[in-house]
C-alpha cells in the first residue's frame, strides 16, 4: 500500500554536495515498508539533493524474499537472493542505502543483478522494520553491524559493495575496515567525503554566502519532530556530526585496495531543488550556473574516488537525479556488472 505525501510534517535533511539545510519534508517519518515505489518522484525538488532523507517504498516483488535475522539479539531486515547457489571465490553483492533509506531505494536493480550474483539489501539497525540497538549508527558501528549480518546469513566474501548517497561513504568505510573481505566497489552519486577546505570550496561554487553557511550551522542542531523514530533520528545526528567534522574518523583511514572502482554521478539539473535552496539561502549565482560550478566540483572530488586504483572509473548520469538506480536502473545495473566481472579477473 502507499502511505500519503500530505501527511504529518516530518524533517527532511537535505544536503547539496554536503551542505546542509533543514528545510520541511513532504510526508511523514513512516515505515518505510508501507510506501509504494510510485512514490520516488523524480520530479520532486527533495529527491535530488546529494542525500536526502526519504521515506521511499517497497517494491513488492522485493518483500518476497525478506527475513528477519537475529544479529547478535538485533533483529534486522535482509533480502538475500541465491546465497544458496553461490560459488567459492565469486562476489556476492551487497547493497548499502542512502540516509534514512533501506532496500526498497534500490527498485528493479537487486533483482536485475541478482541474475548474475547473489546479492543481499538490508535496513540498517533502527531504519524500520530493523530494530534500532539503542547506539548512534556512525560510520564504524553500520560496518561493524553489516559485518555481523553478512556472516550470519552465510554471505560468505569477497563482497562487492554498492552504495548510494550516504552509503558511499559506509561502504569505504568498510572496506578500510575489511579490506581483505571487498573485491571491488560501486558508488551510486555518493555523498562525497569532504575536508574543510573541500567544503569551503563547495559553499563557493553553490553560491552561498559566509551568513548561509554559518545559519545552517546554527539551524543544524534543531530538535526533530516529535514523530521521528529514534533510530533515524540517530541517524540524523550521525550526519549532522560528519559534516560538521568534514567527515574526520575517513581521513584516517588505510589506503584504498587496489580493487576495481566505479562512481556514477548524477548531473541533471532540477529548477525546482535550485528554487527550494535559494528560498532558504541567497545565491550569488544563476541556479543554472551555480549548478554548473557545482557539477564541476563535485566531479572533480568524486574523480578521487576513482583515481585511488588502478580500474576505476567515473561515469556521467546525465538524465539522472540522484536517484540513478531509479531513474537510470540500467547504467546502475551495467556499472554492477562491469566490476563483478572485474573483481575475477
Amino acid at each position: 500500500m502507499m502511505a500519503s505525501r500530505d501527511g504529518a510534517f516530518g524533517l527532511l535533511i537535505c544536503a547539496v554536495i554536503g551542505t546542509l539545510f533543514l528545510v520541511p519534508a513532504h510526508g511523514s517519518a513512516q515505515d518505510s515498508l508501507s510506501v509504494s515505489c510510485s512514490a520516488v518522484d523524480p520530479a520532486d525538488p527533495f529527491s535530488d539533493p546529494n542525500f536526502t532523507f526519504e521515506f521511499l517504498s517497497s517494491c513488492a516483488e522485493q518483500v518476497q524474499r525478506t527475513q528477519m535475522v537475529d544479529v547478535d539479539g538485533l533483529y534486522m531486515h535482509v533480502l538475500t537472493i541465491g546465497l544458496e547457489n553461490a560459488e567459492p571465490g565469486s562476489p556476492v553483492v551487497v547493497f548499502e542505502a542512502g540516509a534514512g533509506g533501506g532496500l526498497a531505494t534500490w527498485g528493479s536493480v537487486v533483482h536485475d543483478v541478482a541474475n548474475f550474483a547473489p546479492v543481499v539489501a538490508y535496513n540498517r539497525a533502527g531504519l524500520r522494520p530493523s530494530e534500532w540497538d539503542g547506539q548512534l549508527p556512525t560510520p564504524r558501528h553500520v560496518a561493524e553491524n553489516l559485518h555481523a549480518l553478512l556472516e550470519q546469513v552465510g554471505a560468505e566474501p569477497p563482497y562487492v559493495l554498492v552504495g548510494h548517497s550516504l552509503g558511499g561513504p559506509f561502504i569505504r568505510m568498510f572496506t578500510g575496515m575489511y579490506p581483505e573481505d571487498v573485491a571491488g566497489l560501486v558508488y551510486v552519486d555518493p555523498t562525497t567525503i569532504v575536508t574543510e577546505q573541500d567544503s569551503r570550496a563547495r559553499d563557493e561554487a553553490m553560491g552561498l554566502s559566509a551568513e548561509d553557511v554559518q545559519r545552517r550551522r546554527e539551524t543544524g542542531q534543531q530538535d526533530y519532530p516529535a514523530n521521528f523514530p529514534p533510530g533515524l533520528r540517530a541517524e540524523a545526528e550521525v550526519v549532522l556530526e560528519l559534516f560538521d567534522t568534514y567527515f574526520a574518523e575517513f581521513h584516517s583511514l588505510p589506503p584504498m585496495p587496489d580493487i576495481p572502482v566505479t562512481v556514477l554521478m548524477a548531473t541533471q539539473f532540477n529548477p525546482a531543488r535550485w528554487a527550494s535552496l535559494s528560498s532558504i539561502a541567497r545565491l550569488d549565482c544563476d541556479p543554472r550556473e551555480c549548478h554548473a560550478r557545482t557539477i564541476a566540483l563535485r566531479m572533480e572530488m568524486l574523480g578521487n574516488f576513482a583515481h585511488q586504483v588502478t580500474n576505476g572509473t567515473l561515469t556521467l548520469a546525465t538524465n539522472s537525479g540522484h536517484f540513478i538506480q531509479i531513474d537510470e536502473p540500467d547504467l546502475v545495473y551495467g556499472s554492477i556488472s562491469r566490476v563483478v566481472d572485474a573483481s575475477m579477473r
